[in-house]
């Protein structure tokens, strides 16, 4: 761990302080994930984590240098903020400078969001779990409400989201909380406490049907197929076979499948009915048009890149409506190149094995959001989305890089006590 020099203040004066400071820093990460589900909005169009994300850097950084202690970062959350460097460089060569600089710009702010945040996770992943799973009730219930009021999401006829969010984005943010759902509900120790967390798991999937949002029902797969293969014996069994039910109501025949589909609201029965022939030959919405020219684009310049938010740039100038690529992996390729996507996706790929030390509770809700965000996040724009950020920073923290094994070996009273967090974590 790296010290930092505070001057005459006394250890135990030090040591209070560090204890308010991390205390309001805790409940301000909690105020920004809560919000990050639904964008939820302040007044206007300011969302909540906006005020929440400054305060949080401002406080984190005023309550490291009080505490006197620096958590030594992460490889990964190096070549995450090599991406960020490359992502400015970028803009060098960019046709669209103006929007490359607003995106950069955005990419910054997260990057230093995601900075402090990993000096305060070890100790309070549960807290942001928590947060993460309340501020998805909260789309839950604004979903139903809309639902049961008629009030549709505007431009798209017999969909239904929360106030300010694309229902695409809410479906995916829903299916990343399933597996922190599970997790809480295998780490509580009151049985009611347990069927609350649990209960989350039918609402996610009642609000996910009325997002209609055919990515969050394959991302949602994603998650299943994680949870089946990391569960024990009979569990494993009953859970495959349980998926395998369901993955064969796309199979059928349509006429039998529209039958099974009858007691979901129309427009979203006709959506996923229709899953298996869009992936085989359906034009996905209009995104393999995107992709398509997102892939000229690659080609003209693949390692280096056209430049930060090129691509939306160009397709909202010719389209004359804001709108992207629709492809994670394939906006970073457009924007910044093979080199822009090796940074970025690195940062996830280095902390694995470290991943696969953890206790398998922890381990398997990880990776089950991780499967959620990479399947689902192939169809959407999520570089700047806080759910992205969210899920990288919580696999980069300190506690990433904490191996389990030698617990016995450890002599440092800092470090056991960091390995006990991430060990109880």
């Amino acid at each position: 761990m790296t010290t930092l020099t505070v001057g005459s203040l006394r250890a135990s004066d030090r040591s209070e302080a560090s204890i308010t400071f991390e205390g309001v820093v805790a409940f301000l990460i909690c105020l920004f994930v809560f919000a990050i589900p639904t964008e939820l909005l302040i007044y206007g169009d300011l969302s909540v984590t906006l005020p929440a994300g400054a305060l949080t850097i401002a406080v984190g950084i005023i309550g490291i240098i009080w505490r006197n202690r620096v958590e030594v970062p992460t490889p990964g959350l190096a070549l995450l903020a090599a991406f960020v460097i490359w992502s400015t460089i970028s803009i060098v060569w960019s046709p669209f400078p103006q929007q490359s600089l607003s995106r950069v710009f955005v990419y910054w702010e997260l990057l230093a969001m995601s900075a402090v945040m990993t000096q305060y996770i070890p100790g309070y992943r549960a807290r942001i779990f928590k947060a993460y799973l309340a501020g998805c009730v909260w789309g839950v219930l604004d979903v139903a409400y809309r639902y049961l009021s008629g009030a549709r999401y505007a431009g798209m006829e017999g969909r239904f989201s929360a106030a300010n969010t694309d229902p695409n984005y809410l479906g995916l943010s829903l299916v990343m909380g399933i597996p922190i759902a599970c997790y809480l509900a295998f780490k509580a120790r009151a049985l009611w406490t347990r069927i609350m967390y649990l209960a989350y798991l039918p609402a996610a999937a009642f609000a996910i049907v009325l997002t209609g949002s055919r990515g969050a029902v394959v991302s949602a797969a994603a998650v299943a197929i994680v949870v089946c293969v990391s569960l024990p014996g009979k569990a494993r069994v009953i859970c495959c076979a349980a998926l395998l039910l369901v993955a064969g109501l796309f199979i059928l025949p349509p006429d039998i499948r529209n039958r099974a589909t009858d007691l979901l609201p129309s427009e979203a029965a006709r959506r996923f009915s229709s899953i298996a022939e869009e992936l085989d030959h359906g034009s996905l919405a209009s995104r393999r048009t995107f992709w398509k020219v997102g892939l000229d684009l690659v080609a003209d310049h693949p390692v280096r890149g056209n430049g930060a938010a090129m691509s939306d740039a160009l397709l909202s100038s010719t389209m004359g409506r804001s709108i992207g690529l629709h492809s994670l992996p394939l906006l970073l390729a457009t924007d910044e190149g093979l080199i822009g996507v090796a940074l970025f996706y690195g940062a996830l790929l280095l902390s694995i094995p470290y991943v696969w030390r953890w206790p398998p509770a922890l381990r398997t809700a990880m990776l089950g959001a991780a499967a959620a965000w990479i399947v689902g996040s192939c169809s959407l724009n999520w570089d700047i989305h806080k759910a992205t950020w969210m899920l990288l920073t919580l696999f980069l923290s300190p506690e990433s890089a904490v191996p389990v094994a030698p617990l016995t070996r450890a002599t440092s009273p800092e470090w056991n006590t960091t390995i006990r967090s991430a060990a109880s974590a």
